[in-house]
């Protein structure tokens, strides 16, 4: 089979710091054919004159400039314009690796899969990984059930956008929504029911920059509640299927204690909603032994007085990025 046409879908808004470095881990890339669109999604620093600079060095690159709507419009822009037979997303404040596309086409090619996932891993604000580079790698193949029951689990594959490939026709019709946060998760859910089958790459391909500013370490705001509405928009969708449900509620627990953690104030809506349904689903998280032991005892925790749950939920989120920081 021919090598096809891979577009290369890089939403920019402010990130002059860190641009430079996507955009030459793309550049870097061994896989040659690619088309690589560059969508300034009205940007007030200087990223769309590094942009510039960049599309006059390479004609693989393309720039989409428009004002500013928010990252799934700047995405959806990019998938109104691709033309590669295949796509993936890149977020401009990360980077990839220089095999990044070698390896996604090449397994995509050899298990007959219309999507291919590679493992990502997190880096320092200043780009700098924290974990020892390896030379294996080892590959896992889903069926669609499969693959559907490992991102509600978050066993490997994640429901992000970036750091995999997808057959272009997987977006038939498929947009992100505009104006929301954690727009990755109707999408990615949508995009899992289409698939025929998945392949994991479980080397580090992608490397996700944690950084201040980001969505994931911003304060809670209201906002962020987008999350929850969305997996819970998945656990009304899936009632008829038990498997799939039970998962389905793993993940909406993750992500009710997650924000439960977040909220200071008792007297909201969005603390009493957190609260009522962390009560109603948490006897489901303790029963299924398939959840992660983490979210079961968090479950547990939460037949105390909830305030311990909360506090433990903010000590597992300060671990967590002190771990990142190093």
């Amino acid at each position: 089979m021919r090598n096809p046409l891979i577009s290369i879908i890089v939403p920019v808004y402010n990130v002059s710091s860190y641009l430079e470095e996507c955009i030459d881990s793309i550049l870097s890339q061994t896989y040659r054919k690619l088309e690589i669109i560059l969508i300034n999604d009205g940007s007030t620093d200087n990223s769309g004159e590094i942009c510039e600079k960049y599309a006059e060095r390479d004609e693989r690159i393309i720039i989409i400039r428009q004002p500013n709507k928010g990252l799934s419009a700047a995405r959806n822009t990019g998938l109104d314009v691709a033309k590669g037979d295949y796509i993936s997303f890149v977020d401009s404040d990360d980077y990839v690796h220089e095999r990044y596309i070698e390896l996604l086409w090449e397994y995509a090619r050899e298990q007959k899969s219309d999507y291919v996932i590679g493992s990502y891993e997190k880096v320092t604000e200043k780009g700098k990984r924290t974990v020892a580079c390896r030379e294996d790698i080892a590959i896992q193949r889903y069926g669609q059930k499969e693959t559907m029951l490992a991102m509600l689990y978050r066993k490997k594959l994640s429901m992000y956008a970036h750091g995999k490939l997808y057959k272009k026709e997987l977006y038939d019709n498929i947009r992100f929504p505009e104006g929301k946060l954690y727009e990755d998760i109707p999408t990615t859910w949508k995009i899992a029911q289409r698939v025929s089958n998945t392949v994991y790459i479980d080397f580090p391909l992608y490397y996700y920059r944690q950084r201040p500013g980001s969505i994931v370490k911003e304060k809670y705001s209201p906002k962020k509640m987008d999350q929850v509405y969305a997996v819970k928009d998945i656990l009304e969708e899936t009632k008829q299927d038990r498997e799939i449900y039970k998962a389905a509620v793993c993940l909406y627990f993750f992500c009710l204690s997650d924000l439960y953690a977040q909220v200071e104030d008792k007297n909201t809506k969005e603390w009493k909603f957190l609260e009522a349904e962390i009560k109603k689903y948490r006897s489901f998280v303790i029963k299924d032994k398939r959840c992660d032991k983490t979210f079961r005892i968090m479950a547990g925790i939460s037949y105390l007085p909830l305030c311990f749950m909360k506090m433990v939920g903010k000590k597992y989120k300060r671990i967590q990025q002190v771990m990142y920081k190093r």
